[in-house]
């Protein structure tokens, strides 16, 4: 509540200046004043270097219909000793009007209008009658605070914007990776793949004829590094389009598993339960990528010796976790400037609407969770069968190229 003393009469001369600039005199609203005190109120804004207009009315009605049609940057109440009335009328304009100008509430008696209790409520602000000379000040004051607080929201919007756009173009240079990366892995299979087959079918074809022995022993050599090209193709098909994914999320998270786990010679262990419904690919595929990164970032840091994986669906939640017993993550590990690895699995989490929670103790290791709840029920899946992959396919290799 404002009085007129010194320092706010400073404060207010100071806020005045800022007014004085604008090109539209201050509009008020006059809400249930007598003539008498109106005439007192236009009186004391009229005599301050603060230009302003005062539209005087007498009933809530009249006021609605005033704020439908024009702009007010300032709405008075009163004088009145009624609380209640205060906060009923208060109330009516905030559901017409949420953006409407800031209230400040005339009274005469404090016992009865407790004016903390209507600041608290979002009154911008309360004057007694005897204090009517501080007015100009109270007003610019209750503007400027509303002017403040409108820029902030309009600013908290503009941000809220900036982030979906920011999240929408996140989405779509993701999916317009995985629509890179397939077609790099068709080139691959096709073109690559096939001329490494047609290389390999002449070789054999060498040394079933050559009868010289040093020029068989160089074919020898050639199909071996052939073998490991062909090898090396089939890694980076599945790393770049896992084809795993057609059978079933659970197989393909097996398949990374163990493959892991061969390279690596960690223990994986998989623990999966059987009731998982058929995903959405966009689903699936955030899931998949989430584990790969898990498992790259614990191959190039971790130090560990035991690596659990785990896929679980329970209340239409889906949950991945992915722990290791290694060295753990330093505190400020996902706000150094190059994680790029981590914030990519938040942002990846958050486009199908899940999150992504990494937990982790120096030296103690580190738990990664993934968690996407899932809007509408889904069908089950089909009974997944574990198979283990052929000794081709956990090398990198398909059964043909």
């Amino acid at each position: 509540m404002a009085v007129a003393n010194g320092p706010l009469l400073l404060a207010y001369d100071y806020r005045v200046m800022s007014f004085v600039t604008d090109p539209y005199p201050i509009r008020i609203l006059l809400l249930g004043s007598s003539d008498a005190t109106g005439r007192d109120i236009k009186a004391c804004m009229a005599s301050e270097p603060l230009a302003s207009e005062v539209a005087q009315v007498q009933s809530l009605d009249e006021a609605l219909s005033r704020l439908r049609v024009g702009r007010y940057d300032l709405i008075l109440l009163g004088p009145l000793n009624d609380e209640t009335l205060a906060l009923a009328q208060w109330q009516a304009i905030e559901q017409k009007f949420p953006d409407h100008a800031p209230f400040v509430v005339i009274y005469d008696d404090p016992v009865v209008v407790d004016a903390a209790v209507l600041m608290r409520r979002g009154i911008g602000d309360c004057l007694r009658t005897n204090q009517l000379a501080s007015l100009p000040a109270v007003a610019a004051d209750a503007i400027s605070r509303w002017r403040v607080r409108r820029d902030q929201h309009k600013t908290t919007a503009e941000l809220a914007r900036a982030m979906r756009r920011a999240a929408e173009l996140s989405d779509l240079l993701q999916l317009r990776i995985e629509e890179e990366r397939q077609a790099i892995a068709r080139e691959v299979h096709d073109d690559i793949g096939g001329s490494l087959a047609a290389v390999k079918f002449d070789l054999a074809w060498m040394s079933r004829h050559c009868k010289d022995s040093e020029m068989l022993s160089h074919v020898q050599m050639a199909l071996e590094l052939l073998d490991h090209a062909v090898q090396a193709s089939q890694r980076i098909i599945l790393d770049l389009r896992p084809p795993l994914l057609d059978q079933g999320l659970v197989t393909a998270i097996d398949w990374l598993g163990r493959n892991f786990g061969q390279r690596t010679k960690v223990a994986v262990q998989f623990e999966h339960g059987d009731d998982l419904p058929s995903l959405p690919d966009n689903i699936q595929l955030v899931v998949y990528r989430t584990a790969q990164e898990a498992l790259t970032n614990i191959t190039k840091y971790a130090q560990c010796r035991q690596v659990r994986l785990a896929l679980r669906f329970e209340q239409q939640v889906l949950t991945l976790v992915v722990g290791d017993d290694g060295t753990g993550l330093p505190e400020d590990a996902l706000d150094k400037p190059r994680a790029f690895g981590l914030k990519g699995l938040v942002e990846r989490a958050e486009s199908v609407g899940g999150s992504l929670r990494v937990e982790s103790e120096w030296g103690k290791g580190t738990t990664l969770t993934l968690t996407i709840p899932l809007r509408k029920p889904l069908r089950p899946a089909r009974r997944t069968v574990l198979r283990r992959p052929s000794p081709g396919v956990l090398r990198g290799r398909e059964p043909s190229t």
